[in-house]
Parts: structure tokens; C-alpha cells; sequence
């Protein structure tokens, strides 16, 4: 699971960097192309961060789950159930 989330991440961050390489108008001297590159650089770094926090919040609802699913099958007797009339009865 841990190699798909990584696949998928590098693939959504490869393909939204290559979408905002593409400038909008032209660039005059190099205090217009340091804005343009911060910009990018900004939006890049926002959707990157929101990105992994989505990430983390899904691995940790996946683990919390699974704590929850352990911690049931714990508390379950372990065992054969005795049925009616198979212990011990009254004199």
C-alpha cells in the first residue's frame, strides 16, 4: 500500500508541475521571472503540503481502524463456547 500512496503522489506532483511550467504571459527582466518563479514555486509547495496531509490523515484512519478491528478480535473468547447442558448442572 505504502508503494502505490508513493506511486501516486510522485505522479500527481510530476503532472501538476508540468501543468504550472507554462507562464501565462512573457517575462521582461529578472525581477518579473524570480515573481513568476515564486508564484509557481508557492502553489507548488501549498498543493504538495495539502497533498501529504491528505496522505496522513488516510494511512492514520487505515490504522486506527485496524488498532480497532485487533483490539475486537482480542476481547473475543478464544476457545470452544460451552453450550447448554455441557458443564457442570445442579446435583
Amino acid at each position: 500500500m505504502n508503494h502505490l500512496l508513493l506511486l501516486g503522489f510522485g505522479l500527481v506532483n510530476t503532472g501538476f508541475v508540468l501543468l504550472l511550467l507554462r507562464s501565462g504571459g512573457t517575462v521582461r527582466d529578472a525581477t518579473g521571472a524570480v515573481e513568476v518563479l515564486s508564484v509557481k514555486l508557492g502553489v507548488v509547495l501549498l498543493v504538495l503540503g495539502l497533498l501529504h496531509l491528505a496522505n496522513v490523515a488516510a494511512l492514520g484512519g487505515t490504522r486506527r481502524r485496524r488498532l480497532e478491528l485487533a483490539e475486537r478480535e482480542a476481547a473475543l473468547p478464544r476457545g470452544p463456547v460451552p453450550g447448554p447442558g455441557s458443564g457442570p448442572g445442579p446435583g
